[in-house]
């Protein structure tokens, strides 16, 4: 048997890594690491427990509980970029999390999920917090390891891994729930999470990014709050406000459109993990071409015409057969993606240089708030103004994050825009 570990393979290896088609795959795996137990835990796990009895408000508030680890991961971040600037290397950090993330799942195969539920949540809750862990640890490899230039397609296959990973588990996990299977699903997970890491050190990525010097560090908490922090933060928490309302609700909404379980399901397993691994394909290929403060402006429009198109549609009352409103919604996912993954890109670039990985962070918990307050007030127009019309408002609210956007001091510090187009073309 060959040995895959000595000095020549490993570095024929690191050689096929290093090249973009590599890069891609190294990081679709890390990510489908980290969507296959957000599949279990915030599609799957749901429909499993209220089909064993559990009401949904006891559901739904193990579902905002587990999120919280994710809201408050910025907290991580200066962790992460202290350990980077005394020689630790990402590599150990992802590692540790997901060995970590599947050992905390091993203990579900003896618990009966809904009488031992609170030792489920106990073990949910420590998963959450090396899943959090993990994603600061990912993304800010990508930061310092992917040339600028890249990061577009990069953060389009890393959504597409997501998306396979999410889709994959969240429809075989209830098949297997169904059929009394609970310790296959376990051992699946574990599987999916531990087997990239076997990929990663083989591939050994570079980490290179530009630290902040030893005579500023002192002022490290200037640092974060100045240029381009706040507008980050900013953009973050303003720009998918028009399609965070949608993803939250879109179950809800598909049943007032006449959904049966079976339409619903549809929508959770195909249309939107396809939806949204495409429109991230693309996305990320526009803005490699065109510039990623262009794709974000075409991202914004192309949700604001899919919610509008959406609308129209409804308001002129031409569809009846719920199969046929799945073909809106999935024009919607497509948007969708392609604006999440260009807003990824142009937030990755932003926190280049010292503070990577609190930057990021931050500008990650700042779309976990976009998603709390967009849901929020959606949530209260959606009784005077309707479902659609709670949707349209949010679409206009995320202009807001037009000034920032415009702002020619945006990507300061990163390759413009012009030049990315014109390498890429």
């Amino acid at each position: 048997m060959p040995d895959y570990f000595d000095t020549a393979a490993r570095q024929r290896t690191e050689r096929a890594f290093a090249t973009l088609t590599g890069r891609r795959w190294l990081f679709g795996l890390l990510y489908m690491a980290e969507g296959a137990p957000m599949g279990f835990i915030w599609w799957a796990l749901p429909t499993i427990l209220t089909g064993r009895g559990l009401d949904l408000a006891t559901v739904t508030a193990l579902s905002a509980l587990l999120t919280l680890p994710w809201v408050f991961k910025f907290l991580v971040g200066p962790l992460v970029d202290l350990s980077i600037r005394r020689g630790h290397r990402l590599r150990s950090w992802i590692t540790v999390c997901q060995l970590g993330m599947g050992l905390a799942l091993l203990p579900l195969i003896g618990l009966d999920w809904t009488v031992d539920y609170d030792l489920l949540v106990l073990v949910l809750f420590a998963h959450a917090c090396l899943a959090a862990t993990q994603d600061v640890a990912i993304d800010t490899l990508a930061i310092r390891s992917v040339p600028p230039e890249e990061l577009a397609q990069i953060n389009g296959w890393m959504q597409t891994g997501m998306m396979v990973g999410r889709a994959s588990v969240a429809a075989g996990a209830v098949a297997l729930a169904a059929a009394g299977l609970e310790t296959l699903i376990v051992l699946l997970l574990v599987v999916l999470i531990w087997l990239p890491l076997l990929v990663l050190h083989l591939a050994r990525p570079p980490e290179h990014g530009a630290d902040t010097p030893p005579a500023a560090r002192r002022f490290s908490l200037l640092l974060l709050l100045a240029w381009p922090v706040l507008p980050g933060i900013w953009i973050a928490l303003t720009a998918g406000a028009g399609f965070e309302f949608f993803t939250v609700t879109a179950g809800p909404l598909l049943q007032e459109l006449g959904g049966t379980v079976r339409h619903t399901s549809l929508l959770f397993g195909v249309v939107a993990p396809v939806g949204l691994a495409l429109g991230a394909l693309a996305g990320g290929r526009y803005a490699a071409c065109y510039g990623v403060r262009n794709g974000m402006f075409t991202g914004m429009a192309l949700v604001a015409l899919a919610v509008s198109g959406f609308g129209l549609v409804r308001r002129t009352g031409s569809i009846s057969d719920p199969f046929l409103w799945l073909l809106p919604l999935a024009v919607i996912y497509l948007a969708t993606g392609f604006l999440i993954c260009v807003s990824y890109t142009l937030l990755m670039r932003m926190a280049r240089g010292g503070y990577a990985a609190t930057r990021f962070s931050l500008f990650m918990s700042a779309t976990n708030g976009c998603e709390a307050w967009a849901s929020f007030v959606g949530g209260r127009l959606a009784a005077p103004l309707g479902h659609t019309g709670a949707m349209l408002t949010l679409v206009a609210a995320s202009a807001l994050a037009l000034p920032a956007l415009l702002w020619p001091r945006l990507l300061q510090g990163s390759k413009d825009d012009d030049s990315s187009q014109a390498e890429a073309r």
